[in-house]
């Protein structure tokens, strides 16, 4: 489970705009004077957006079966959502937010304080736009029952608040204790990183504790599904906590795996997911959750976003030495705000690019990998089936995992997906940076359908990824740490 790419990109511009170089703090009188305009910036913004959702929901309702109803109520959310973090952007840096939260009101020095005090503006916006996305999904959203405004608001801020948390702590807590217990490391690359390493590893294990607690959850009731999931567990040898049930009201169905420590793990099923698909469509989407265990995704991942942030510091360092040059130094103004401003975009678009592309390829190729697996956990193990061996049979429950997929478990697992993809209003076709459509998923598993030497094409060809990835951003990291301490810029 991951950030959504508009609240990461607003967590790393009030997280970054917070580090840039000023000549002189702003004054009391030019702070006081801005609020009202950001007030007032932020009030029309709010009443636009909840208008606007209100005509769109109109014009929705009697085409909502409509390919062009269902298209324009996604880009009305991503809208709502990217102008969120747009505006977000303007108040950090006309209004100078940050200092204005910290500085003049004196939140710099409280443990995470400050850190959520100059993200508030866009947390508050998000909700607020969430409540104007709230008619456009209560009368397109196809296949979920109504839902109040409360529920429909209440269920995403704990979404994000769970996801949030972690990475929240992970950088306030990194950043407040560098400088308040070890400040003579504070401009010491070496040491930001291994702190960054540890708070990364306790955020990584305690991560199940930020869903507990943000999420409404309860565990799986026992029963004929709860036997099937934990006997599927068993033949895989895959162990943890518990599984649980988010209650969503019915608008999500989906799932998801927290944890890296098996005593520590949690498998989420929403309770639309459990109500609306059979059971061994259940069992393949839980397979899928377990593939990504099976294959160590979340530990991968966690070292791809430490290696990363050591590669992109030598990004920021080769741009940095740029910008020091008399050309840039002329046109910009050397140590003005705004040529630190320059300097910070074209690096968080050097970020944006390096995590849609590099990651988001690497994260595609992990949800076919799991896609493949969940495929296996509902496979009978005979290449030429069917017939299948019937799903229904005990003594299913307590064979042996099987070694290979089947056709027929391709199929359950193809039906799982479509039935994801139309429970949460969701044409095939759509494209996701993260996922790849359901459409490109779907056309991967009829093609290593009867197929087994591409499937081992494939995972050949990933652990060969992994290698290189790891590879080439641990020589960055290397280099990194020895150009920065070394003085050369």
């Amino acid at each position: 489970m991951i950030l959504p790419l508009p609240l990461l990109v607003g967590l790393l511009l009030g997280l970054g705009v917070r580090d840039l170089d000023r000549s002189e703090p702003l004054p009391w009188g030019d702070a006081w004077t801005r609020l009202p305009s950001l007030a007032v910036a932020m009030g029309i913004w709010s009443g636009v957006v909840i208008l606007g959702g209100t005509a769109l929901a109109f014009w929705i309702a009697p085409r909502r079966y409509e390919g062009r109803a269902q298209r324009l109520r996604r880009l009305w959310s991503r809208v709502v959502e990217w102008s969120a973090v747009g505006l977000f952007a303007w108040v950090l840096l006309w209004g100078d937010w940050a200092e204005v939260a910290t500085r003049l009101l004196g939140l710099e020095n409280p443990v995470l304080v400050d850190e959520v005090a100059i993200l508030a503006p866009l947390l508050v916006m998000l909700a607020i736009g969430w409540v104007a996305s709230y008619p456009v999904e209560r009368v397109g959203l196809l296949g979920a029952p109504p839902t109040t405004l409360r529920d429909h608001v209440g269920i995403r801020v704990r979404q994000a608040v769970g996801m949030l948390l972690p990475l929240l702590v992970l950088y306030g807590l990194g950043h407040d204790l560098i400088e308040r217990w070890l400040p003579q490391t504070h401009e010491e690359p070496a040491a930001q990183l291994a702190l960054l390493t540890v708070l990364s590893g306790v955020m990584l294990v305690l991560s199940p504790l930020f869903v507990r607690i943000s999420w409404r959850t309860r565990r799986l009731a026992s029963g004929p599904l709860r036997d099937r999931l934990e006997a599927l567990s068993r033949r895989f040898r895959f162990r943890y906590t518990d599984i649980l049930v988010w209650d969503t009201g019915g608008m999500l169905v989906n799932a998801g795996v927290t944890g890296v420590l098996p005593w520590f793990r949690y498998v989420i099923l929403t309770d639309g997911l459990v109500d609306r698909l059979g059971p061994r469509e259940v069992e393949a989407v839980f397979g899928h959750e377990l593939g990504h265990i099976k294959h160590h995704h979340l530990a991968y991942l966690a070292f791809f976003f430490i290696t990363s942030v050591g590669a992109l510091s030598l990004v920021e360092t080769l741009i940095h030495a740029g910008f020091e040059t008399p050309v840039w130094q002329a046109l910009w103004g050397g140590g003005s705000v705004w040529a630190s401003v320059a300097e910070w975009t074209v690096l968080l678009g050097i970020v944006a690019v390096y995590v849609v592309v590099v990651f988001g390829h690497l994260s595609r190729r992990f949800e076919r990998q799991a896609d493949l697996f969940g495929c296996r956990v509902v496979s009978c193990d005979r290449r030429t089936c069917p017939p299948h061996a019937d799903p229904e049979d005990p003594q299913r429950l307590n064979a042996e995992a099987p070694r290979s997929i089947c056709p027929v478990g391709i199929e359950i697992f193809s039906k799982a997906l479509r039935e994801v993809a139309l429970s949460n209003g969701l044409p095939i076709r759509a494209p996701s940076w993260r996922h790849g459509s359901i459409a490109q998923r779907l056309g991967f598993l009829e093609h290593v359908a009867n197929r087994p030497e591409a499937v081992g094409r494939f995972q050949t060809s990933l652990g060969r990824l992994r290698w290189m990835l790891a590879v080439v951003l641990g020589l960055m990291l290397a280099v990194s740490l020895w150009l920065v301490p070394s003085g050369v810029p």
